[in-house]
């Protein structure tokens, strides 16, 4: 993810923002497995592998997601997720402009 980028759904247009791998290093047409969240009740993100759950982060409590225990505040970047009528989506910030990401 970049920094400001969202993933989630735009619920005025029923439409997802999701990370998508490639299917190989020389074929960057879609692969088996995303990242992203299925609409449920709580805010939640997978690792999916086609249509099966491969790895999930557990709810979101408003600090960090549950099933992701050790998560600790740092001073490079800070998480959210956002949710209201129009959309649903997490996103990160960095927290110092000044901070250099390397791709």
């Amino acid at each position: 993810m970049l920094p400001g980028m969202k993933l989630g759904w735009n619920l005025r247009t029923h439409t997802e923002t999701r990370m998508t791998s490639w299917k190989s290093p020389d074929d960057p047409s879609p692969g088996d497995f995303y990242w992203g969240s299925l609409l449920y009740n709580y805010p939640e993100q997978y690792l999916m592998l086609g249509t099966k759950k491969f790895i999930r982060t557990g709810p979101w409590n408003g600090l960090h997601f549950s099933g992701i225990p050790d998560q600790k505040p740092n001073n490079i970047f800070a998480y959210d997720h956002v949710s209201n009528k129009d959309e649903i989506y997490s996103i990160y910030t960095l927290k110092n402009d000044s901070v250099i990401t390397r791709m």
